[in-house]
């Protein structure tokens, strides 16, 4: 249990990282946000 919570942890840094790196980018390209939606999704499966 305790192993599942720290790699879920590690993920979700990443993913934090990964919308950051998102956001700065769809505020020029909105298209960014549907791929960073999609990508969302596809990390939490």
């Amino acid at each position: 249990m305790q192993e599942e919570k720290k790699l879920f942890t590690r993920k979700a840094t990443g993913l934090v990282r990964e919308i950051v790196k998102f956001r700065n980018k769809l505020e020029r390209n909105p298209t960014a946000l549907v791929v960073g939606g999609v990508t969302y999704f596809i990390y939490m499966i």
